[in-house]
């Protein structure tokens, strides 16, 4: 209940997840992580693993995402297909 979110770190396999008191780091995935998650988490970007009952904002014209205790996780094209379908919300077309 605890976990926010869990963010690759550089190279070398470098998993940080951050929890609402503290970071843990180990090796592995994002993707095998993302699996074994369940469907309280979303990838919403290559490098970030995110709970959306832990979300506080979502920017969509920033591509970011606020989360409640105030860090900031990106958001890519296909994160925001992830975030309007999972919050249910219209998508906004361009014309």
């Amino acid at each position: 209940d605890e976990i926010l979110y869990f963010e690759t770190a550089g190279m070398n396999h470098r998993i940080i997840l951050h929890t609402e008191n503290r970071l843990l780091e180990f090796r592995g995935d994002l993707s095998t992580v993302a699996e074994e998650a369940g469907t309280e988490f979303g990838k919403i970007h290559r490098s970030y693993l995110a709970r959306f009952d832990k979300m506080e904002e979502v920017y969509y014209s920033e591509q970011k995402v606020m989360m409640k205790d105030g860090s900031v996780c990106l958001l890519s094209r296909k994160g925001k297909q992830i975030l309007r379908t999972y919050f249910d919300e219209p998508v906004r077309r361009r014309r």
